[in-house]
């Protein structure tokens, strides 16, 4: 089977925060494994397929020093768990490098983080300076 991924996804295992855009919908889970690009969350309840969340992952006991705060889109519901995209635009400079830090260690390869880094800003804002 090809793999399809643009990005590395890696094993790490933490608690999650998700809730939906508007406010309405809530709820907490394990990540199960994370890339650049998205994240997969083990919980009791989900929350719709389509739907814009704001997630927070904590990184150490709920330190907000040591979290990603990042938007997304769940684009899949399963028996493994929601699927999230995340949407880098806007994600604030300690939380991009959280994640990079996460995937990169994980994985163990910094170089390919950062090349699939800079290829996402590249063929999402073609005309940044970011």
């Amino acid at each position: 089977m090809e793999n399809k991924r643009r990005f590395s996804r890696v094993p790490f295992r933490t608690v999650a925060q998700v809730r939906s855009a508007d406010g309405v919908l809530e709820m907490e889970g394990e990540v199960k494994n994370i890339s650049l690009a998205g994240i997969l969350l083990e919980c009791d309840n989900s929350i719709p397929e389509g739907t814009d969340v704001a997630i927070e992952i904590f990184l150490m006991d709920g330190n907000p020093d040591f979290e990603i705060s990042v938007k997304g889109n769940v684009v899949r519901v399963t028996d493994i768990g929601t699927a999230i995209r995340l949407n880098l635009q806007g994600i604030g400079f300690e939380s991009l490098t959280h994640l990079r830090y996460v995937v990169s260690y994980n994985l163990g390869d910094d170089d390919t983080v950062m090349d699939e880094f800079f290829q996402h800003v590249d063929s999402t804002y073609p005309h940044s300076d970011f």
